[in-house]
């Protein structure tokens, strides 16, 4: 699995110009990005739907590891039935027909779901070491996402599609490096997977961005599946983050544990 889309008149643009295009803050209106962009009235309708089917996703996702905390169900064997079940509604999203959006919106919203219980472990120990952790891993997600994704749109058409090959090779990689670790455990390649990883999905929303506009210019509308690739890129983003963050904090709580005891010593 790979921890895996807006040139007009301003008459054009009020048609698109609907709340859920104003999630970035009050007073930020689309409109004023939209304005320094090539991309038709038709592909930035389409982005409005990816990015609303994408924060419902989201939404869903923290439901379940919400309620995976907080009811006790927190369990290091669940977490993989999780991600298999979250694998088998992908391949079954990918076989539905295109036509049927409200099936394909419901597995998408299911999928969210086991995906926010398969977090919950890791959610726990971030708790564990500190509380402030989620919410800091969450709002630098969410910054990496938006500064990213906006430069996607605003950047020259096909910009950043070379970046294709670069991301699967660097993800040929990553896997690899991945089934070596699970045998000979190494921190190194543990690292390794930790921050390259994370850059590369950094890479992959630039990318996933680029081709999700393209695709949509040349007539593809199935914005589910376009917010799917998307909600891949963000959570491959906050896991990393938060292991970063879980390290650090240990890392520091340790050193003033050693201050601690040489001042007594």
């Amino acid at each position: 699995q790979r921890h895996r889309v807006k040139s007009s008149l301003p008459g054009n643009l009020r048609s698109i110009s609907t709340p859920e295009m104003q999630y970035l803050g009050p007073g930020f209106d689309m409109k004023t990005v939209f304005k320094t962009t090539q991309i038709s009235e038709k592909a930035q309708h389409h982005l409005s739907k990816v990015y609303s089917t994408l924060l419902a996703t989201v939404i869903s996702a923290s439901f379940g590891a919400y309620v995976s905390i907080n009811s006790g169900l927190v369990s290091t064997s669940a977490a993989p039935s999780a991600m298999f079940g979250g694998f088998i509604v992908m391949l079954v999203m990918a076989c539905i027909k295109k036509t049927s959006v409200t099936v394909r919106i419901a597995l998408m919203m299911f999928f969210g779901l086991l995906e926010g219980l398969s977090l919950s472990p890791l959610l726990q120990m971030a708790m564990e070491v500190d509380e402030r952790i989620i919410a800091t891993a969450f709002l630098g997600t969410a910054t990496i996402f938006l500064c990213f994704s906006l430069a996607a749109i605003t950047s020259k058409r096909r910009s950043f599609l070379y970046l294709g090959g670069i991301l699967g090779s660097t993800l040929m990689l990553l896997l690899i490096s991945s089934l070596l670790n699970f045998f000979f455990h190494s921190m190194f390649l543990f690292n390794l997977e930790l921050y390259v990883g994370l850059a590369m999905f950094v890479g992959y929303i630039l990318f996933d961005t680029q081709v999700i506009i393209e695709r949509a210019e040349n007539g593809n509308d199935d914005f589910v599946w376009d917010a799917m690739k998307l909600f891949i890129d963000l959570v491959g983003i906050f896991v990393r983050l938060l292991i970063i963050l879980i390290k650090l904090n240990k890392k520091r709580r340790d050193s003033k544990s050693g201050n601690a005891l040489d001042s007594v010593v």
